[in-house]
């Protein structure tokens, strides 16, 4: 059942890091360095294949002064086959104060949510889905500010209701849905993801692309940010 109805800036310019020698953390590079795009995009990014974990799983590397001024989900979606086509943006609610039903956000949650909304904020995400409870909404709330999106509000068990409204609203669109740890698996199944998906408990950084082109199979990446 949709509960329907809106739930609930500009980010810092772009810095540009690149991998200290010392191994010490993250140096500033000056934008007009020689350092092609290539190569930055590889010192950005630590590609990582996990064994027991069949999709492609990315990681950002993080520096506390490090502005995720790339959108890494950007950057391998668009390098898809095809743009005309629907992708499915999943991720869980960010870090909760506590373990009450409703429970807000914590800082380190607060934090996250920003950080969500920084790589994410290039997307062009044009819907975004929360359940009804507080944890979702905010976590959703720096991007949906950002793109003056007003979130869909859908009941948290109604997991076939919230995947067919997506599937006759935005057939060609992207979409984001912030879920549960219980949800997140169960959403990306209904879309015909194949691979198997576990959250742990305190595992809150795990972000799911689910790109679903025309006449071949889905494609599901595994991003941690």
């Amino acid at each position: 059942m949709f509960l329907g109805g809106n739930t609930n800036k500009h980010f810092a310019s772009e810095r540009q890091y690149i991998d200290n020698p010392t191994g010490k953390g993250f140096e500033e590079t000056p934008l007009h360095s020689s350092i092609t795009p290539r190569e930055r995009e590889r010192r950005f990014l630590r590609q990582d294949r996990n064994p027991d974990f069949s999709p492609q799983e990315v990681t950002l590397r993080r520096h506390p002064h490090f502005k995720y001024a790339l959108s890494l989900s950007l950057l391998l979606v668009w390098s898809l086959p095809c743009l005309a086509q629907r992708v499915i943006v999943v991720v869980r609610h960010a870090d909760k104060i506590d373990n009450s039903d409703d429970a807000i956000l914590s800082p380190t949650g607060e934090v996250q949510a920003r950080r969500l909304a920084r790589v994410l904020k290039d997307l062009k995400i044009s819907a975004i889905y929360t359940t009804q409870f507080r944890r979702t909404i905010q976590t959703a709330a720096p991007l949906a500010n950002f793109l003056k999106i007003n979130p869909f509000a859908y009941e948290q068990t109604d997991i076939d209701g919230v995947v067919k409204q997506i599937q006759q609203k935005h057939s060609t669109e992207v979409v984001m849905i912030v879920g549960h740890r219980s949800t997140v698996p169960k959403i990306l199944q209904k879309f015909g993801a194949v691979e198997p998906v576990a959250l742990g408990s305190s595992e809150y950084d795990s972000l799911f692309i689910l790109t679903l082109p025309s006449g071949t199979s889905p494609t599901l990446l595994h991003l941690r940010f």
